[in-house]
């Protein structure tokens, strides 16, 4: 079992967030007329993060006194940015484990509602620090 804050757990998290967005963010782009680079993570965490602002818009929501993590979550769990969320239709418990590669007793110690707010606030913190 990897720990969340591990190189390689981050890895594996950086690896997924871009094979899950990669097909979407490029479609996105070429219809903007832009370019994006996805060999490099921070370009693809740029390109989400600003999904993510135009979409949802945290600076509402901020001034409303809730916090951006909480309001990336919310956005989370309507299935945007391609299949980047996809865990929230089927078992995050699996993905999640995968990602940190643990055993099956390990992953057991998870419920889907947890493993979904984990993995989404580790989404979130990537994105972030890639900024």
């Amino acid at each position: 079992m990897l720990r969340t804050n591990s190189r390689a757990a981050r890895e594996n998290l950086q690896r997924y967030i871009t094979e899950s967005v990669g097909d979407y963010l490029q479609e996105c782009a070429a219809y903007d007329g832009k370019k994006i680079d996805l060999s490099s993570f921070h370009d693809v965490a740029a390109a989400i993060y600003e999904t993510f602002c135009n979409e949802f818009k945290p600076g509402y929501y901020s001034r409303r006194g809730i916090p951006e993590n909480e309001t990336f979550c919310n956005y989370a769990q309507g299935l945007p940015c391609g299949a980047l969320f996809d865990y929230y239709l089927h078992s995050a418990v699996k993905t999640l484990g995968d990602i940190l590669q643990e055993t099956d007793a390990e992953r057991s110690r998870f419920t889907e509602t947890d493993a979904e707010n984990m993995f989404t606030t580790l989404i979130y913190r990537e994105i972030k620090k890639a900024l």
